[in-house]
């Protein structure tokens, strides 16, 4: 996919509005997706939830930076990963990831673009899910979403 010729610009927030945060995309999510997996399931209290992991420069916490707490469950298993939420309505805000790609560290954040302010978002070229991530954990019905995405 083609990178846009203009940055686009997406802004969001928490359930509650303290925390505050714009996208500045000048290509596709690295990664995009639902994920299914059972960790997924209880950190967000949902079957499955979109997420898109762009390059950490891209995003930008405009208010509530005071307000945002980390969680990492076992750092022995996937420390590499830490959610971020917002300390006074507990939404889930972002996480962070540190994976090695191509044999250099880059630095990545987690969004969800249910999170966005413009509720299209997520279907946007920049963000839009490519697969369906643990589809083997999945707890809801897959054969009935036509999305005709991969399931990994």
């Amino acid at each position: 996919m083609a990178a846009p010729s203009e940055p686009v610009e997406f802004s969001g927030h928490c359930y509650c509005g303290a925390v505050q945060f714009t996208l500045i995309l000048h290509a596709p999510a690295t990664f995009s997706g639902f994920c299914h997996c059972e960790d997924c399931q209880r950190a967000h209290a949902s079957p499955m939830y979109q997420f898109a992991y762009i390059d950490a420069s891209a995003f930008t916490l405009l208010a509530g930076q005071d307000s945002v707490k980390s969680y990492v469950r076992d750092e022995t298993k996937a420390p590499e990963l830490r959610r971020w939420f917002c300390t006074h309505c507990g939404s889930r805000v972002y996480n962070t990831l540190l994976p090695t790609l191509e044999g250099k560290v880059r630095s990545h954040i987690g969004v969800f673009p249910s999170l966005l302010t413009d509720r299209t978002a997520g279907q946007h070229a920049l963000l839009k899910p490519r697969y369906h991530l643990h589809s083997k954990e999945a707890t809801v019905p897959l054969e009935c979403v036509h999305d005709r995405l991969p399931r990994r």
